[in-house]
């Protein structure tokens, strides 16, 4: 476990922060100091993250993440946002736009904000509630009303907050420490719709007919992820740096520095990586236009709008960026991947597509096999990789993603959640299915998640809370939710008249504007099969995913010959070897060894 998610700031006294903030002004030369007087906002939730305690040498017992199916308890973790820093031209090369409230060096209402003392923030101002727990599939929006139902429905779990804590990325090195982040910005198939158009499903290109699938699949109809892109670069402080990538198999290379560096005729990436990752935004977003002039979209993040194709190459750009940024000297790092599924490239991956139902091909010819991708990178050794440098304690670096939902892969993604989890970053995941792709609400869910990914870059409070493993009861040991499923809570947090604010301020996470999913999402994993109720060596039989850490139904099917066999799914089919599903256009989830 890396050294800042021992950093908890908890019953600290006034007269030490003082004192440090003093000594950090007058001994810090670096960092800007802003200590003008701003007022409180909104309580922005971030995420909801499994907690167990575990004994740190000199520190005690303390509670840390838990990223793979040990969990003990459940943390909120939020942003207290304030009102606008900077002036009223909002001009974040001269003002701090970060606008998290930090513990000890923000003056609020006149008054320095800390963190436990008697008098100051703590615990006791907090209030929550938990209208429904509910186990939560493709998007689905929160239930009106929730009925017990073992495994799927919890009404009103009583929970009761324990502690009141802040996690600092900044090192202990205060507002205005200069961070440095690399925006990860997806340019598969379906973000432009280049995608099998019966399934919505991303393969190689020439694997399908693409027919009319541009219309139908295309996540990203309006390139409203690129704009987001720009939107968290433009937050930025003036001495935070920032490179940004392209990621997809048929980017050149499939992991592509997005910059424009002027003066210069032969960019190659690596000339690129040298020199792009800078405080200077306009290498990523465009020089700003002359005064009075039209202002077009010509900058090179802009050159990606409709380029999707092919497969998404998601952990192989994780494990290259991160290598990448591992060298940088700031305290801290984030890398901020904007996407709209999961890695598509790796055969052993269960996201992965073996065969596809070729159009223009011989109709008796059945599903035809799909060669996996060049050199890429398993989630299973990028999450390996990152675990070591976690453990080990070096560094400070933060992977948060930005999931927009597409057609074919529309559930929120454990993969993400786990590597968000590990990192101390945090995972957003947007309901795109179900809001309208007319007018503006979808941009405003991204620029809204993206905007509360940048508020936490210099750390981000939490709230422990005695929910033990999404139980009713915390005084029991029997879940009301299975391992193996993701559950979303629905609910409201209430801040109580307090030194922030004298009126009580409620934070609602349930069903939001034009059909936003707003609830905290959390996966329970599964470690074994037996966890998902499975029998060993039974055939078709639910197992448990070491991939994501959920229940999974068993592969599609068995060898079939002469149209007998074994089908977990559909028949087996006179004169073919794989199993044929019900309505699979294309079959999904086969092995090799089934297609022709």
């Amino acid at each position: 476990m890396k050294q800042s998610d021992w950093k908890l700031i908890r019953l600290l006294p006034s007269l030490g922060l003082i004192i440090g903030a003093l000594v950090f002004m007058s001994c810090d030369s670096t960092a800007t100091i802003h200590l003008d007087l701003v007022y409180f906002n909104q309580v922005q939730l971030v995420g909801m993250t499994p907690v167990k305690q575990v004994e740190v040498p000199g520190l005690g017992p303390q509670w840390v993440p838990a990223c793979n199916g040990d969990e003990e308890r459940i943390r909120l973790d939020f942003v207290l946002q304030s009102t606008d820093r900077d002036t009223a031209e909002s001009n974040c090369s001269k003002e701090d736009c970060d606008l998290q409230i930090r513990p000890g060096e923000d003056p609020i209402n006149k008054n320095i904000i800390y963190l436990g003392s008697e008098g100051t923030l703590s615990e006791e101002h907090f209030e929550l509630t938990a209208e429904c727990l509910s186990e939560h599939s493709g998007g689905a929006l929160a239930p009106i009303s929730c009925t017990s139902i073992a495994s799927q429905q919890v009404k009103q779990p009583s929970v009761s907050i324990q502690e009141l804590g802040f996690t600092d990325h900044l090192d202990g090195q205060g507002r205005g420490t200069p961070v440095g982040v690399a925006i990860l910005i997806d340019q598969s198939g379906s973000t432009s719709g280049i995608v099998d158009p019966n399934s919505c499903l991303e393969g190689k290109a020439g694997s399908f007919d693409t027919g009319d699938s541009i219309s139908e699949c295309q996540s990203d109809q309006k390139s409203l992820r690129l704009a987001a892109a720009k939107n968290l670069i433009n937050q930025l402080n003036a001495e935070d740096s920032v490179i940004v990538f392209a990621f997809g198999e048929d980017e050149t290379p499939n992991v592509r520095v997005v910059c424009d560096y002027p003066g210069v005729d032969e960019e190659t990436n690596q000339f690129l990586l040298d020199n792009c990752y800078s405080s200077n935004k306009s290498y990523a977003i465009g020089a700003p236009p002359p005064p009075n002039a039209i202002v077009t979209e010509s900058g090179p993040i802009d050159a990606l709008q409709g380029k999707g194709s092919s497969r998404s190459n998601l952990w192989t750009a994780i494990d290259e960026v991160w290598e990448y940024m591992s060298a940088k000297k700031q305290v801290a790092k984030h890398l901020v991947i904007l996407t709209d599924g999961p890695d598509t490239c790796r055969p052993e991956s269960e996201s992965y597509q073996h065969c596809f139902e070729v159009h223009n091909v011989e109709p008796t010819a059945g599903p035809q096999p799909q060669e996996p991708c060049g050199a890429s990178k398993t989630f299973e050794s990028t999450r390996s990789t990152i675990e070591q440098i976690v453990a080990g304690g070096t560094g400070d670096m933060h992977i948060s993603f930005i999931h927009f939902q597409s057609r074919a892969y529309d559930d929120i993604d454990p993969r993400m959640q786990q590597i968000s989890c590990l990192t101390s970053g945090h995972y957003q995941f947007l309901n795109f299915n179900l809001i309208p792709s007319e007018g503006s609400d979808r941009k405003k869910a991204l620029n809204n998640a993206t905007n509360r990914i940048r508020y936490t870059f210099g750390g981000f409070w939490t709230l422990r809370t005695d929910i033990s493993s999404l139980t009713e009861d915390p005084d029991t040991s029997d879940a009301i939710v299975n391992k193996g499923s993701t559950y979303s809570l629905k609910g409201s947090l209430t801040l109580k008249a307090s030194p922030l604010k004298q009126a009580d301020t409620l934070t609602h996470f349930g069903t939001g504007n034009a059909n936003l999913d707003e609830r905290l999402h959390y996966t329970r994993s599964c470690v074994v099969d037996a966890d998902c109720g499975t029998g060993a060596g039974v055939d078709c039989a639910t197992r448990c995913s070491p991939e994501t850490g959920t229940c999974i139904p068993a592969a599609q099917g068995s060898s079939c010959e002469g149209g007998t066999g074994t089908c977990c799914v559909g028949s087996c089919v006179l004169n073919t070897s794989f199993c044929q599903a019900q309505n699979p256009d294309p079959p999904q989830n086969l092995s090799h060894s089934l297609c022709p």
